[in-house]
């Protein structure tokens, strides 16, 4: 029997579970925030593309006992998508690639607190590609809150307008194009998130990612020592269980409700690189952080209007 992937089982603005969604979301943030400290501080010399190989298939081996679980009992329906919802897993999927790549790079050459805050501006790109590909019409109040947490994002950046030549480091436009393409993630997943199951959801990414990763990773391949490629493989893990927690957190209260304690992950990141790390925010951080959350939560607001 296939899980339930129908919208009558998830939690309303009528029919909210916002203890369990705060829960949830809380969890994904706290494990999606940990998997990227790893590569600051064991990946010094290894390719990005070869960091983010390991997540995806460490994602899905992760996930094998339970896919070998479904086929000895008779269950191996559930491993199959949707019908005519492959070709959008695998889209979405290489956005999420993409999204992997970029927050590496990111973390690698900029403070992971700051890489986090500008990833944080995704909402802004998910309303403009909603408007765009799903004619979603926003109003005002929405624009204006996406204003806001760019303009966050900007100062969060730290941009060297001094300059001439270059206005963003390396680290910091790899962190707006983590948002961009996370953006793009959650407006797929807008569409395909009630007509398949959360396992799918999350196996998928791995399968498509591992794929799509793996040629880059191999022609930028370095040795690793089985420790680092142990504490890498735990990367998807991690992932698995930030993805979960995300899902989860949908499932038990309204979007709304739940867009605003998603912004805590900044402060979650923050704690993480502080005490792992070493690194302490500028004021300029808490500026921008503050910017973008205050963004967020207009942005919370105007849906709440909206329904």
């Amino acid at each position: 029997m296939r899980i339930d992937a129908s919208s009558q089982h998830l939690a309303t603005d009528q029919n909210p579970r916002p203890v369990q969604g705060v829960l949830w979301t809380l969890q994904g943030s706290a494990f999606y925030s940990l998997l990227f400290i790893f590569p600051n501080l064991w990946g010094e010399g290894l390719s990005p593309y070869q960091l983010a190989w390991f997540r995806f298939v460490g994602g899905f081996v992760s996930l094998t006992p339970l896919m070998v679980y479904f086929v000895l009992s008779g269950q191996s329906a559930r491993l199959l998508p949707s019908p005519g919802l492959l070709g959008w897993h695998a889209l979405r999927a290489a956005f999420g690639a993409l999204t992997f790549l970029c927050s590496i790079v990111a973390v690698l050459n900029i403070d992971q607190a700051n890489a986090s805050a500008i990833t944080m501006t995704s909402g802004v790109f998910t309303v403009a590609l909603a408007m765009l590909f799903l004619r979603e019409r926003p109003n005002r109040l929405v624009l204006f809150a996406g204003v806001i947490a760019l303009v966050g994002g900007v100062v969060t950046a730290e941009p060297n307008f001094g300059a001439s030549a270059q206005f963003f480091s390396i680290g910091a436009l790899a962190a707006f194009g983590a948002a961009f393409t996370l953006g793009a993630q959650f407006t797929i997943l807008k569409f395909i998130t009630d007509r398949d199951s959360t396992f799918i959801l999350v196996v998928g990414m791995a399968l498509f990612g591992s794929i799509y990763l793996a040629p880059f990773a191999l022609l930028n391949w370095e040795p690793v020592s089985w420790f680092q490629l142990t504490v890498f493989l735990g990367m998807g893990l991690l992932a698995n269980l930030g993805q979960l927690g995300n899902v989860m957190a949908f499932r038990h209260a309204s979007a709304s409700f739940i867009a605003p304690v998603k912004y805590g992950g900044i402060v979650m990141t923050m704690v993480w690189a502080f005490f792992l790390l070493g690194q302490v925010p500028s004021i300029v951080f808490w500026i921008g952080a503050g910017l973008i959350t205050l963004g967020g939560l207009v942005l919370a607001r105007s849906r709440r209007k909206v329904r």
